[in-house]
């Protein structure tokens, strides 16, 4: 189960709307993205979400489908599956689309659960005028923002990338949103392919960071926790370049008082 975090909590109409919900995080927020998974329940519990993160939830199996090993990826879908049956809820948030694209499969349709990414919940706050909390937030200095478009979430779940980004920026003051050149370019993370062939993998990323940096941004957004890896770190590997990769709610988490930048940091 997850901590909660109290205060301050914003009695969201759009929180009541969605009701309850697992929370999977997959397997590289939680062990190498640890600032977007704080991120992810802090904002969750802000807006006051009614989620559950399931501590024995397990790898949704993507990797090995990729691999070949197609049963064994069965086999774990549908572990993680029946665990949110028996949690008694019918909805999954994934904070990965390559987690979400996985989950969301005839098997979950069976079973009457219906699979979402992260992304569509913070949309939601932000076309229904719930982002952005005065009372809460403050406005940081003018930032342009772009963003990555993550194949599994543009692609495998069809999720209308450009649209919803735009939106959740334009929420904020003093945020510039720009779009990048090919934002539905693959990132070179996903696939097998860093962890396989990683020459292939960085070639395919230098691509990617010329993009960003034509935009002159701040900030990259990288609504996937392995494209968000990928990319600081090519960012971080440019001496002249200040641009950092984050998650849209690591964005929104930098406008709440009680932490600010300081999550840039985390």
């Amino acid at each position: 189960m997850t901590e909660r975090v109290t205060k301050p909590v914003i009695n969201s109409r759009t929180a009541k709307d969605w009701g309850k919900f697992v929370l999977y995080e997959g397997c590289t927020m939680p062990r190498r993205m640890v600032g977007s998974r704080y991120t992810t329940r802090y904002v969750l519990d802000k807006f006051n979400f009614d989620y559950v993160a399931l501590d024995d939830a397990k790898c949704c199996g993507a990797p090995v489908m990729r691999s070949g090993a197609e049963d064994v990826a069965l086999e774990c879908r549908m572990y993680n599956l029946e665990l949110v049956k028996k949690a008694g809820v019918n909805q999954i948030v994934s904070g990965c689309p390559g987690c979400g694209s996985q989950l969301k499969s005839e098997e979950a349709e069976k079973l009457g659960i219906h699979v979402y990414h992260l992304i569509e919940v913070l949309y939601d706050l932000a076309k229904n005028g719930e982002l952005y909390q005065k009372d809460h937030m403050r406005p940081i200095p003018n930032l342009k923002v772009t963003a990555h478009y993550p194949c599994h979430m543009h692609r495998g779940m069809l999720i209308d990338a450009q649209k919803i980004h735009e939106t959740i920026v334009k929420a904020f003051p003093n945020l510039e949103y720009v779009e990048m050149e090919d934002p539905d370019r693959c990132c070179g993370a996903g696939g097998g392919v860093r962890a396989s062939q990683k020459e292939l993998s960085f070639t395919i990323r230098e691509r990617k960071i010329d993009c960003v940096i034509e935009t002159e941004a701040d900030i990259v957004l990288a609504a996937c926790p392995f494209c968000e890896l990928q990319i600081d770190e090519g960012l971080r590997a440019m001496p002249d370049s200040g641009a950092r990769a984050i998650t849209p709610q690591s964005l929104i988490a930098m406008f709440f008082k009680d932490i600010g930048r300081e999550v840039a940091k985390l």
